[in-house]
């Protein structure tokens, strides 16, 4: 892995154990640090120095931070659709317990742009895919858990990095 991308997985990790330190299982955290999320799921921004409005439940999404990251996702999306990005996947043990597939999205210059993981056992599958813009700065994770008999059936997990 390059450097650039261990950095920013690195940062996504701070990012999401800041997120569960907190109040409230992962939807805020220190006031300075980490905000609420979205109902059903957390979102993790570091505020800006300066005392930048802090991201709470009713502006999430307005958020100028949050409204590029997604503009990033679409803007993948996109690129998938029209055939500008590359996608590839790989099926692994799929009649076994663990990682079961994974798949790829890349530019023309073969940087990543798109990871996606998926796998679990007999009663879960956890599916996560994380987005990269274009200098290669991952942006954004989607999680979604998947788990038989559980109340909570399919909690979905969003991280934005910035």
């Amino acid at each position: 892995m390059t450097s650039k991308l261990m950095r920013s997985m690195l940062g996504l990790l701070v990012s999401a154990l800041v997120a569960c330190a907190g109040k409230g299982g992962g939807t805020g955290g220190s006031e300075s640090n980490v905000n609420a999320g979205p109902p059903s799921g957390a979102v993790g921004l570091p505020l800006p120095p300066g005392g930048a409005e802090s991201i709470t439940v009713d502006n999430w999404e307005k958020d100028a931070r949050v409204v590029e990251i997604l503009a990033v996702v679409k803007g993948i999306q996109a690129d998938v659709a029209s055939g500008k990005l590359k996608k590839s996947h790989k099926d692994l043990c799929a009649d076994q317990m663990g990682e079961s597939y994974r798949e790829k999205v890349v530019d023309g210059t073969n940087r990543v742009r798109e990871l996606v993981f998926s796998g679990g056992g007999e009663d879960s599958v956890t599916t996560s895919t994380y987005d990269f813009d274009a200098q290669g700065d991952l942006r954004y994770v989607f999680t979604v858990e998947n788990r038989i008999g559980r109340l909570d059936n399919n909690p979905e997990h969003n991280t934005f990095t910035v």
